[in-house]
């Protein structure tokens, strides 16, 4: 079982990328649960998304420990719970305020590739994940094609976040 929080500022497409790793995952055979929690703001506030993935069904998606956590702003620290055991994945200027110190994150440029590309953060940041062995780049590409919208720009996204090497950011 693969267990993934994803923290962030809503207007970031958050949920959308709690849904796209969810469908992803079914689309290869995987059961897949996803939840997401943000305020009544439809931008500014906190939005976080959990995402379950499992060989069998899934019993309980609801959880607290999670394997990846994926921060793409600041106001997700608070909604991190530390663990020896977890990976940390947070973005290297918007997510850095509030970041424990005793955590090995890997710091990333999403959001300056974000705007210097003009490409969703989002789903640049779950090309990157796709390298942790959680669901394959070719499901998340198949998920953003059978969704028919964005198609060009999304698969452009997943491809640049999946180029990134922490050495290179």
């Amino acid at each position: 079982m693969k267990r993934i929080r994803i923290l962030g500022l809503g207007g970031q497409g958050i949920a959308f990328s709690g849904w796209l790793l969810g469908y992803a995952a079914t689309y290869n055979g995987f059961f897949s649960a996803v939840h997401h929690s943000y305020g009544a703001e439809v931008r500014g506030g906190s939005v976080i998304s959990n995402i379950v993935i499992s060989e069998k069904p899934i019993v309980n998606p609801y959880i607290d420990d999670f394997d990846i956590y994926l921060i793409l702003h600041s106001i997700g620290w608070k909604f991190v719970k530390s663990s020896s055991e977890a990976i940390y994945i947070a973005d290297n200027v918007i997510a850095k305020d509030h970041a424990p110190k005793n955590l090995g994150i890997e710091w990333l440029s999403f959001d300056k590739l974000s705007h210097e590309k003009n490409l969703p953060i989002n789903v640049i940041a779950l090309g990157y994940l796709s390298k942790k062995n959680i669901i394959s780049f070719d499901a998340l590409e198949e998920a953003i094609i059978r969704r028919k919208k964005d198609v060009e720009r999304n698969i452009k996204a997943l491809k640049l976040g999946y180029s990134i090497s922490k050495l290179n950011v």
